[in-house]
């Protein structure tokens, strides 16, 4: 902090006359005092000094050493600090002075907090008033920037209310400053006393960069609230947003050279300043690794970066807690995650700030060949993790199944260590047991199935991805079948919870497939309904899934209790019928009269399922399936009359065109008639039969055609 010095200039006149007789200084003044740092025995000495000098006379007062300042100034608007950076917490904000105002009530509080324990001493008003004068050009000469430092003074101020109107000096209640400092030549920590020529130079030694915060005070009658603290916070996060600049600015040309692969450059920057391993060249404060890592097609940078980073260096993290192996993890850089792990073997079990490791980025990512390398060098974390709900075990199984990788969760299913192999064929846990004789035999069908799928792609590419479409679906059934059978171990409740909702979904959605799984493991699951005593089959109808409607035949014995059954608004499964089909189903098909058409069929095979009575029965209002259905399909049938007439109209202008030109033709034969007998001339040519069967044959369809799109259209109009 400022001292005062018994040789200064005398401004305490000034001060009384300026300020005790303003208007509102009295009300301020009781609130500016502030904590403040115990003092040192020289600034004590020097204050004991001070104080025994005779009282100023007002008369010595220089006017000239303070600007123009405004006391009853308003505070500053919200609209005019959009661009600044700022920190809301309750009712204050955090940010940097901007008025001369804010920069004297910075210093009085100051000022407030030097002499907080000397409130006794004689003449203290004044020595304060001096205080804060000295302190409010301090301020601004280190503002200006000394030495490649950069400053700035801090301040606290009260949130501005709707109606409530309060002047600068009141709405500032707490200060610090905070000053961006670079290591001087012979420092190699901040403040070093180091032994330098007379002629000292203040070159920065490299891009070391620190920040240095001090003159923190809070006024009296704001303690206690979280000010020092939030300001603080503040001041941190502004001196590593102003290093971070300082370092995009530094760094940009190894940045350019790392997206370029330009390995000679990277050679020469990370030479010449052994920093630049680790700085931070990004705004999501990456270093040079993450970036070449990132980049994918970098490799041979990555290499030479490992090898001169030490095992610590590769660890660092960036503002998302991503290490390198997370960034290769989530591009799928293999080649570069071998590298990494060769050299720190301990970055796949170091997760981001979400609790991912980098085997869960890459699952969420789905990078299959990534997922197959990281299981073999990540099993301490999969023994490690929890299979159960909201655990990472059951997070990462969900990762894999959404990334399409069903062979991995199966084998981890089942207990066994798991390996690349494994992964890519998800049958091989089911062909290890038996005798030797038959596990070699398997083997080997294996391997030549597999051999065969490979020529046959490399032959015909398409069957590459029909083959994956096909082990896909296999592998989708091995693993229902194994879940299934796990959870048909629990007991009923817990296997019901489980099973309830996979089980309708896919009567929703219409795989058939699992839900036979399902039923073979858990026969109480054809009993399953939803919240509105929809069972499988009514699910079904609704969604117009005939797959699963078919699956009435395969249990005869329970047919007819699941198709009398109701839902809670009395509907019957040919009630449901009777209901608009959803609009995805819809679409399958095009125009409105066919989708009316479907539905129409639809509604009659349902019909033909059902018992005599169910045709008759009415629901909750009242409604029979008949009177459903067409209530349910006004729109559409109007939707298809439209269709119908629009579709008859253009094809009847099309036929009647191309019958007047098959009919021009035929009036006007090729080579013409004979005088004689008016034959044409070219009638007993086999060119002119062919002519004339070719011509006839297009008019009568066209006379046809024309006359069915006529009675067609006029039904429509009828009807």
């Amino acid at each position: 902090m400022s001292t005062i010095s018994i040789n200064g200039p005398d401004f305490s006149g000034f001060l009384n006359d300026g300020f005790r007789n303003h208007p509102r200084f009295h009300r301020i003044a009781a609130s500016l005092t502030v904590a403040m740092d115990s003092r040192s025995s020289q600034t004590r000495k020097k204050e004991g000094l001070s104080i025994q000098l005779p009282a100023p006379s007002i008369s010595q007062i220089e006017t000239s050493r303070l600007p123009d300042l405004r006391f009853d100034r308003l505070q500053i608007p919200e609209k005019d600090l959009v661009h600044e950076d700022k920190l809301e917490f309750g009712q204050f904000v955090a940010r940097e002075a901007i008025i001369d105002e804010e920069f004297w009530t910075a210093a009085w509080l100051r000022a407030e907090s030097h002499w907080e324990d000397r409130t006794n001493d004689r003449y203290v008003d004044n020595h304060k008033r001096k205080f804060a004068e000295q302190e409010f050009h301090a301020i601004k000469k280190r503002r200006t920037g000394l030495h490649g430092q950069n400053c700035c003074c801090v301040v606290a101020v009260r949130k501005k209310g709707k109606n409530v109107k309060r002047t600068v000096l009141k709405s500032v209640v707490g200060t610090l400053d905070l000053s961006i400092r670079c290591l001087l030549q012979g420092e190699t920590f901040p403040g070093e006393r180091v032994k330098v020529p007379i002629f000292r130079s203040f070159c920065r030694r490299g891009p070391s960069t620190y920040g240095y915060v001090a003159n923190l005070c809070v006024a009296k009658s704001a303690r206690r609230q979280g000010i020092a603290s939030n300001m603080l916070h503040f001041a941190v996060e502004s001196a590593k947003s102003n290093v971070n600049i300082r370092n995009l600015t530094t760094y940009r040309p190894l940045y350019k050279a790392i997206l370029k692969g330009d390995l000679e450059t990277v050679k020469s920057i990370c030479s010449g300043d052994p920093l630049a391993l680790e700085a931070r060249i990004t705004e999501n404060l990456d270093t040079a690794l993450h970036i070449a890592v990132g980049t994918g097609m970098a490799n041979h940078i990555v290499m030479y970066l490992i090898n001169r980073m030490s095992r610590l260096q590769l660890g660092l993290q960036n503002s998302n807690g991503d290490t390198v192996l997370s960034i290769a993890a989530i591009v799928g850089n293999i080649r570069a995650a071998i590298m990494i792990v060769n050299k720190q073997p301990n970055l796949p079990q170091i997760a981001n700030r979400d609790g991912r490791v980098p085997l869960l980025e890459a699952a969420r990512h789905g990078q299959k060949e990534m997922i197959s390398y990281l299981l073999e060098v990540s099993g301490d974390y999969l023994q490690a993790a929890e299979y159960s709900a909201d655990k990472p075990g059951v997070f990462f199984m969900n990762l894999l199944v959404l990334a399409g990788f069903y062979g991995a969760p199966m084998k981890l299913n089942s207990g066994g260590k798991p390996s690349a192999v494994d992964v890519e064929n998800p049958q091989h846990h089911q062909l290890v047991t038996g005798s030797p004789l038959l596990r070699a035999r398997n083997s080997v069908v294996e391997t030549l199935v597999r051999l065969s799928w490979r020529i046959l792609a490399m032959l015909v590419p398409p069957m590459k991805g029909i083959r994956d479409i096909k082990l896909m679906h296999h592998q989708t059934l091995q693993l229902t079948k194994c879940l299934c059978t796990e959870i048909a171990c629990l007991d009923y409740e817990k296997a019901s919870m489980m099973l309830r909702r996979p089980f309708l979904l896919a009567a929703e959605l219409g795989i058939y497939e699992i839900m036979e799984e399902i039923m073979e493991s858990f026969p109480h699951a054809i009993w399953f309904s939803d919240n509105e005593n929809h069972n499988l089959f009514h699910i079904a109808v609704m969604n117009r899934q005939e797959n699963v409607l078919n699956l009435l035949y395969q249990i005869s014995d329970y047919k007819h209790r699941l198709l009398v059954s109701e839902d809670i608004f009395g509907n019957n499964i040919l009630h449901l019928a009777g209901k608009l089909a959803p609009q995805h189903r819809l679409n399958l098909i095009s125009g409105a009269a066919l989708q009316m058409q479907y539905e129409l069929r639809w509604f009659k095979e349902v019909e033909k399922i059902v018992q005599l009575a169910c045709k008759e029965d009415k629901n909750s209002e009242g409604r029979t399936p008949a009177m459903l259905f067409t209530e349910e399909h006004k729109r559409l049938v109007k939707e298809g009359e439209k269709w119908m007439k629009d579709t008859a109209s253009s094809c009847t202008v099309a036929a009647a065109l191309i019958a007047t030109v098959i009919f021009a033709a035929a009036i006007t034969v090729p080579g013409g008639n004979n005088n004689d007998d008016g034959y044409p001339i070219f009638s007993k040519q086999k060119s002119f039969i062919i002519f004339a069967v070719s011509d006839a044959l297009p008019l009568f369809i066209c006379s046809h055609h024309l006359s069915v799109l006529v009675h067609s259209h006029s039904t429509i109009c009828r009807s």
